[in-house]
């Protein structure tokens, strides 16, 4: 052993294990370095990730809030309007100037219910023209009827008449003429 320690192989052999323990430190230092560099820029990027997932939800939010505005109100509007004027109202539409389906369906809708108004005002006009014709009718047929009565009993008077000129002219016989003249049909 004192061979080789005086020989200076000792001395290399703790210069070489010095040298190893520095360069374990020095990589232990390193490796907690760059941990620190990849935890930093794992946060920082989970930072970027958590307000890009709140603007996309903001702008979701808000696209929901518009969305609902200028379809969900108008179309509620829409439907209460054709509510009403299922009820008898006449409602005033909102929304015929628009340029989009909304719009369009308001104008389709604005002339459906003046077509309606229209026809049905055409059809109340048709409707009290048949009762005037229908009045009329009851009035003729009584007329009528009234007349045919009278028609009825004319003829038995005229054929109560017609039995007494017969019975005078064909018979001088007064029990015939008698018999002839009370005679009841």
């Amino acid at each position: 052993m004192r061979k080789f320690s005086s020989s200076g192989v000792n001395l290399e052999v703790n210069n070489l294990i010095s040298y190893a323990t520095r360069y374990q430190q020095d990589n232990h230092q390193l490796m907690l370095t760059q941990n620190q560099l990849l935890f930093q820029e794992l946060s920082a990027q989970s930072s970027w990730f958590v307000f890009y997932v709140l603007m996309a939800l903001l702008i979701l939010i808000w696209v929901t809030i518009k969305t609902t505005r200028d379809i969900g109100r108008p179309l509620t509007q829409l439907t209460a309007n054709a509510d009403r004027f299922a009820q008898g109202e006449t409602p005033q539409l909102n929304g015929l100037e628009r340029a989009d389906e909304i719009g369009k369906l308001s104008r389709s809708l604005d002339y459906m219910m003046r077509q309606i108004q229209h026809k049905e005002e055409a059809l109340m006009a048709q409707n009290e023209e048949l009762h005037a014709q229908q009045d009329e009718l009851m009035m003729q047929q009584e007329e009528l009827q009234e007349a045919l009565s009278k028609m009825a009993e004319n003829e038995r008077y005229l054929e109560k008449k017609n039995r007494f000129v017969l019975a005078l002219t064909s018979t001088w016989d007064k029990g015939s003429f008698c018999r002839a003249l009370f005679r009841t049909p």
